[in-house]
């Protein structure tokens, strides 16, 4: 039996996943290395999410070599903030020459796919058709997706995520620039529909709205909630203090820096979309990244 890895750089974290042969989980790790930081200023990594990114890149390949799997055999992923970045094509050359790596930078719309793919093979549904919406760091993504046969109907990619937000919060300006951001977006074609939420910002928000102290994938994954409800426990999170979330939630770690920006996006977009109801998945893009093959030899048309 072959065990196989996939590795999500994203905007905030940089995310480990191993599987085996079965789908089963026999490893899973996330370090936020916060590449989209302050990505807006000077459209440039920062040196210290440089420098995060590398030592958890170097850590995950100790992993790997662990699980048998060697790097060339990694699927490795790059999503918004990479795509904005100047220098990230030099910073993932010297990736491939110190560790191995090689890193593929991802369309949106191949972000969309893949996230969609991961959550769909994962976590089967009843309903019909669902939207996917995953808020990063940098991007948010909404994916309409038709379950049986897997189809991708619609989807789309706004310049907006936890890290972006919250750099916009602290300069006074989320208002205007997330109508900017996503001006473009025709908010009817996903309304009225099971949202399912991924990604750290929400699967995280999952575990706070239960009070929960330790990260528990099986409950994230069960958590079923409405926009009314949703809204109405989000709003005091953002009223407290940084060292009051701190303490209450732990499991944040640096996510905490980033977590109020994520929940005043998320907040946007459930306003804008009202969802028949809301759940959450842990599954998404580094699954379907690891999973895609699979899919397609068993030749399912998306």
């Amino acid at each position: 039996m072959k065990n196989r890895a996939s590795i999500d750089i994203g905007s905030n974290s940089c995310i480990l996943l191993i599987l085996d042969d079965d789908k089963n989980i026999l490893y899973e790790e996330a370090r936020i290395t916060a590449l989209g930081k302050n990505l807006d200023d000077n459209k440039i990594f920062r040196e210290k999410s440089m420098k995060d990114t590398l030592e958890a890149l170097e850590a995950y390949s100790d992993v790997c070599k662990k699980f048998n799997i060697s790097p060339n055999e990694v699927v490795l992923t790059a999503t918004e903030a990479s795509r904005v970045a100047k220098n990230a094509i030099d910073f993932y050359d010297e990736v491939e020459k110190r560790i191995g790596f090689k890193v593929d930078l991802i369309s949106g719309e191949q972000e969309a796919y893949y996230t969609a793919l991961g959550v769909s093979l994962m976590s089967p549904s009843n309903d019909d058709e669902i939207v996917i919406m995953d808020i990063g760091g940098a991007s948010t993504e909404l994916v309409k997706v038709r379950l049986n046969p897997f189809a991708i109907l619609e989807t789309i990619s706004t310049a907006v995520g936890s890290v972006r937000a919250t750099d916009w919060l602290e300069h006074d300006s989320f208002d205007e620039n997330i109508v900017e951001a996503t001006k473009n977006l025709k908010f009817e074609n996903y309304k009225n529909r099971p949202l399912v939420c991924v990604a750290g910002s929400m699967t995280s928000i999952a575990m706070m709205l239960s009070d929960k102290k330790e990260f528990d994938a099986g409950f994230i994954n069960s958590l079923k909630t409405n926009s009314e409800v949703y809204i109405k426990e989000t709003s005091p999170l953002m009223e407290q203090s940084k060292e009051s979330l701190e303490g209450r939630f732990s499991f944040l770690g640096k996510r905490i820096h980033s977590i109020v920006g994520g929940i005043k996006t998320s907040q946007f977009f459930i306003s804008n979309l009202g969802p028949s109801d809301i759940s959450f998945s842990t599954y998404g893009l580094r699954y379907g990244t690891l999973l895609s093959g699979d899919f397609e030899k068993e030749g399912v048309k998306s």
